[in-house]
Formats: structure tokens, C-alpha cells, sequence
């Protein structure tokens, strides 16, 4: 911007008016000292005498907080219609940090160009006019681009303590002197959810009263796949040591072309009892794939590091805005994808049945400083049952010693899980598993995934009929993807023998009573061990016994070949 300045011709010597020019003088001299008096106060105190206020409100684009460091470069008036006169500097810390910085950006060459003559380096209105011309977009940039600029001004001004500024916070007025201001986002090294602006240059006490900042911190959410229904969500439920599919996804902020620099660290922490799959613990490109917009990218160990350490695994871009990563255009709407399997594992019999897994981004919140910031944690919860039977008489006393098998239904919506065996920790096997009813009559199966099942008794309790067919169990369950809980439970059986007799949300334990019914007696009034043998293997044994019918036709052919020997023998006489 063009500073006009207009001049007056000095009045001529009168003797008749020197004594009150002299007064004119000592007034004028002491109106200037009061300015200058005010001028340092306004400094050193941040306090404003000198010119008229302005206001102006900064917010973020996701109306969240932050605050702001308000440098002022220069004052002056401003109308409403932003026509800008009587520029100063606002201090002489900050004309030495901008003179510097701007010697650096070609401000000489410039200057030489449209003020020539000596003695201009140093005036604010051309100082002034060539920051609004490499940051204004309405000017356009003169050399490099305006963020690149405002950043390096931005810089120069906190690299020196003794720069003055002032404190503003997102969404609330900010009042100061009219003129030419820097807002810079605070240092943002440590904290959640943060992210540093373009610096924004604002000329306070004209018609710009409002202003929201270009820039929208990065995202990172956590997903796991339920296994029935494929649908990713945070929440799913799955058998112990079975692989469950997790994606964490990571989004880049929309001044990223502000920063030269930009560290990408995606981060999941693993709770006790939830796992990664490593199917090569020597090399983690197996068990973990990465990608930019869908495009995989290569773990070198380097410009991309992954690690798997005290249950945390790490994604690690040292800078994703390299000359390395070029291939892959990156920009501010591109997705990071990392995809990973986890289990459950641990002691799934005395643990708590929730396992839990949190994800955060860490990266660089301020292109100034470089430090780095977080988002919020993103998690998800995996969740296993807990199947007791109960082996009762009629009577409902417990029985011992009956064995079980518990194979997972041909027609189960999991369909790898078809036809397996649960094993005793919950796991998943082709060989079948015996459970035993302890002298309690209990048997409590872990680690178990919602879904159909089919429980075979393979030995009764002794003196006791078998089941005559297995008993299909079918659980349900209602997930809370907003809680992270289980919202529902269910079980139904299909065998009369088996009754549900309570189902526990919160500790995930399904409760079935099995009765089993006595043999009757033999004619001597007891049980043989035959008897027992045979009533427990009915249900596994072919039936190859004989009716009634046909012990009719063995006994009458018994009697027709006894009278057919006794009529040889007489004739044989």
C-alpha cells in the first residue's frame, strides 16, 4: 500500500507572533513528550494510546479452543473502508526482528524497484506494503508463497523473546490498537487435538471484524471387524485366539502445505489380554500393511519405521511431506490406512471377558516450533463369553464325572469356524475336546464367540441314561458400538433336557442346566456296568438290536430244530 503524505508551506518570521510561536513550541514539545511517554508505556506494558481500537474474533474451524500470540508490527489509523494512514512502527524489538527477516525475503531488491532514492529501507509504510503484498492474497505474493512467508515472519518474531505481543483466544473479541497485527497459534508441543495456523495477518480497525482460521487438526479412528456381519464398527466379539481384523485410519490437516516438515506417528496401544498377530515376530511387514489413499507403501525401516514394543505398535513417517513420498501426491485430503489383526488372549477363565485397544495420531501441531501434538484416544473393545453347564439329577443334585463336546455349527455365520471343536482356553480346533462335569456337576467353557453350537454328551455320569441328541445352543448378542458394551445377550436350547437358567450382561456368562435321568433297574434290581456302557453310548452306538418279532421266530426255530435232533436220534436206533 502507497502512503500519500501531504505537506505545508512554514509561515514567514512575525515578530508580533514570536512569543506565542515560542509557547506553540513548548506546548508541541511537550505534547510530544506526553506521545512518547505513552508510546513506551504502550510498548513495554502492551497498552494502546496512541491510535484507535479495533476488534477482531478468531476462531477455529471445529470451534474448539486455543490461544494466540497478537504481535502488533505496526500501528496506524484505519477507516472503516481499510484505508490505512499515519503508519509507525509499534516498537523498535519488533522493527529490527521484521527488517531482518524481510532482508532475507528480497525486500531490498523490491524496495529498489518502486522507492529508488536512500532512506527507505527503514520507513514502516514500505515495510508495511511489502508484507501485505507477500501475505495479502488480494496483492498476491511477491516471492514464494504467502504461507511460506508468513511463517518465517511468524518465526523471526518468536525467536526473539523481547518481541512484544499480547494473548488472544479463539472465539472471544480481541481488542487492540489499530494497525497491522500477526496472530500465531501458541506452542501446541504436548497437548490434545491442537494444530498451528497459517499465522494470520489481520489489519485491525477495518472492515475485517471476524476471521477463522485455515486450518483443521488431523483425525485418527480405530475400527474392528465383527466377524458375523463384516461390518466394521468399534466393537466385536470373537472366540480366544481367533484373528480379528482391525484398520486404523489417519487424516492429515488442511494447512498442511503450510509446513516444510510434517511428523506422522500413528500409535495402538494393546490392553492386557488383547494382542497382535505376528505371524513372523522378525519382520512386521507381514502382520502389518500400510497404505496412502488405498496405495501401499513400503515399511524401508526408515522414512517409514513400524515397531511392535510393550504392546504398542507404531507407524512412524519421519516427514510423510518428503521428496520420498512423492509418488503418492499427498495432500491435505488424503487417508492413512494401517491394517492389523489382533486376538484375545490371557487367562480367558479368571480375566475380565472386555479387551480393550486405543489408538491416537501424534503429530507436528505447530509448523513454527515443530512440536508435536495428539488427538484424543479412538478405541475399540473386544468381547468373549463364558458358557457353565450344570449337570443335575432330576432331583437337581449335581452329577460328576459327565464329558462333553462342544463343536461350532455347520450353519454358523462365522463359516472359517464351521465343523471346529472349542477347546478348553475357548480356541478353535479340527480335534474334539472333552469336558468334565467336576464334583459340583459344573463344566465353565471360556473364550467363547456368539453363534451356533452343538453340545454332545460322549460319556454319562454313571448310573445315568445318555442324552438320546445333541443339545444346539444358539447365543446373540447386541452390541453398543457408542458404550463400547454388550447392549444384549441371549441363548435359546433345542433339547428338553437343557434349560437356560440365566444369562449375565456383565460378566458375559451363559448358564444351562443339563438333566440326565436314571437308568432303570435290572430284574435283579440292579444296574449292570453293561447296562450303564450301553445307555451312555446309545446316542454315538448303531442300533443293532432285535424286536420282539424276531425273538419269536429265533425261539420257534430253536424249538423245530430241537424236535428234529430228538426224531434223528430215535431213528437212528
Amino acid at each position: 500500500m502507497r502512503l500519500r503524505l501531504n505537506s505545508a508551506r512554514a509561515p514567514r518570521n512575525n515578530p508580533h507572533v514570536s512569543s506565542s510561536r515560542h509557547f506553540s513550541t513548548l506546548l508541541f514539545l511537550g505534547a510530544v513528550a506526553l506521545a512518547s511517554a505513552l508510546f513506551v508505556t504502550r510498548v513495554i506494558g502492551i497498552t494502546y494510546a496512541y491510535a484507535n481500537e479495533g476488534c477482531v474474533t478468531i476462531s477455529r474451524q471445529d470451534g474448539t479452543s486455543a490461544s494466540y500470540r497478537a504481535y502488533p508490527l505496526f500501528f496506524a489509523d484505519v477507516s472503516a473502508e481499510d484505508r490505512v494512514t499515519r503508519i509507525e512502527w509499534s516498537n523498535a524489538r519488533t522493527r529490527t526482528a521484521v527488517l531482518a527477516y524481510l532482508d532475507e525475503t528480497g525486500y531490498a531488491s523490491w524496495l529498489s524497484e518502486r522507492h529508488p532514492s536512500e532512506g527507505q529501507h527503514d520507513l514502516p509504510q514500505n515495510a508495511a506494503e511489502y508484507c501485505s503484498a507477500c501475505i495479502d492474497p488480494n496483492v498476491g505474493p511477491i516471492e514464494g508463497t504467502a504461507q511460506r512467508f508468513s511463517n518465517g515472519l511468524a518465526r523471526a518474531l518468536m525467536m526473539d523473546a523481547e518481541c512484544p505481543y499480547e494473548t488472544a483466544e479463539a472465539g472471544q473479541p480481541f481488542t487492540g490498537a489499530q494497525g497491522y497485527w500477526l496472530f500465531v497459534t501458541e506452542s501446541s508441543g504436548g497437548r490434545v487435538d491442537t494444530a498451528g495456523t497459517l499465522p494470520i495477518w489481520v489489519v485491525l480497525g477495518g472492515s475485517t471484524t471476524a476471521v477463522t482460521e485455515k486450518s483443521a487438526i488431523p483425525t485418527a479412528e480405530l475400527k474392528i471387524r465383527e466377524d458375523a456381519t463384516m461390518a466394521w464398527g468399534r466393537t466385536a466379539d470373537a472366540h480366544a485366539r481367533q484373528p480379528m481384523d482391525l484398520q486404523l485410519t489417519g487424516t492429515l490437516p488442511s494447512n498442511l502445505a503450510f509446513h516444510d516438515q510434517y511428523r506422522y506417528r500413528l500409535i495402538t496401544h494393546f490392553e492386557p489380554g488383547l494382542d497382535l498377530v505376528l505371524p513372523d515376530k522378525q519382520n512386521l511387514a507381514d502382520a502389518v500393511t500400510v497404505s496412502i489413499d488405498g496405495k501401499a507403501v513400503p515399511i524401508d525401516g526408515h522414512n517409514l519405521a513400524v515397531t511392535y514394543e510393550d504392546q504398542e505398535l507404531v507407524v512412524d513417517f519421519e516427514n510423510i511431506l518428503s521428496p520420498v513420498w512423492e509418488a503418492w501426491n499427498i495432500n491435505p485430503a488424503s487417508v492413512v490406512t494401517v491394517d492389523f489383526c489382533a486376538h484375545l488372549t490371557g487367562n480367558t477363565e479368571s480375566d475380565d471377558p472386555i479387551r480393550s485397544c486405543h489408538a491416537r495420531l501424534e503429530y507436528t501441531g505447530d509448523p513454527l516450533t515443530g512440536n508435536l501434538a495428539s488427538t484424543h484416544e479412538s478405541s475399540v473393545r473386544a468381547f468373549f463369553y463364558t458358557i457353565e453347564l450344570l449337570k443335575r439329577d432330576e432331583s437337581g443334585k449335581p452329577l460328576e464325572g459327565a464329558s462333553f463336546t462342544i463343536q461350532v455349527a455347520h450353519d454358523n455365520s462365522d463359516v472359517p469356524s464351521q465343523g471346529k471343536y472349542v477347546q478348553g482356553d475357548g480356541t478353535l480346533s479340527t480335534d474334539p475336546f472333552e469336558f468334565t462335569s467336576d464334583r459340583h456337576g459344573t463344566i465353565r467353557v471360556p473364550g467363547i464367540d456368539e453363534g451356533s453350537f452343538k453340545i454332545i454328551e460322549t460319556k454319562a455320569p454313571d448310573g445315568f441314561s445318555g442324552l438320546q441328541s445333541p443339545i444346539t445352543l444358539k447365543l446373540s448378542s447386541v452390541l453398543d458400538s457408542e458404550q463400547l458394551s454388550v447392549k444384549e445377550l441371549t441363548a435359546t436350547v433345542s433339547s428338553p433336557a437343557a434349560v437356560v437358567d440365566a444369562i449375565d450382561t456383565d460378566s458375559r456368562t451363559i448358564t444351562l442346566s443339563i438333566t440326565n435321568t436314571p437308568i432303570p433297574p435290572s430284574p435283579t434290581g440292579k444296574v449292570t456296568p453293561s447296562q450303564a456302557a450301553a445307555s451312555s453310548s446309545r446316542e454315538r452306538l448303531p442300533q443293532t438290536g432285535v424286536g420282539p418279532m424276531a425273538e419269536a421266530l429265533c425261539a420257534a426255530g430253536l424249538v423245530t430244530l430241537v424236535v428234529t435232533l430228538v426224531r434223528a436220534r430215535q431213528r437212528g436206533r
